[in-house]
């Protein structure tokens, strides 16, 4: 899941044994195989970690697509994601801004 390396090579030395041997600080923290807190909540920040993600991804290109003049583009069905998605993060704007694009799309068909 989550995997962090940090590492301070000392001269240009990436064995671990090279770095401590010569008094350098050489700090390796591999967490891919460890928990850090309790299964549920760590599940709970990797949903919330994919949550902002995808919003993230969703106002960038929003956001590319008005500086472009251009339509942004989604079926109702992909709105309603998008709101529901702005929905479990409390962005109330956003999830105005769904809804009215969710209800032209279903005008429109």
């Amino acid at each position: 899941m989550l995997n962090f390396l940090f590492s301070q090579k000392t001269n240009g030395q990436d064995d671990e044994a090279k770095g401590k041997e010569s008094g350098g600080v050489f700090l390796e923290l591999n967490l891919k195989h460890k928990r850090l807190c309790e299964r549920w909540l760590d599940n709970l920040f990797i949903v919330l970690y994919e949550d902002l993600r995808q919003y993230t991804v969703w106002r960038t290109e929003m956001q590319h697509y008005k500086v472009q003049q251009l339509e942004y583009k989604k079926n109702a069905t992909e709105w309603e994601v998008l709101g529901d998605l702005a929905t479990r993060l409390c962005h109330e704007v956003s999830i105005e801004q769904q809804l009215i694009m969710n209800i032209r799309c279903m005008l429109i068909l």
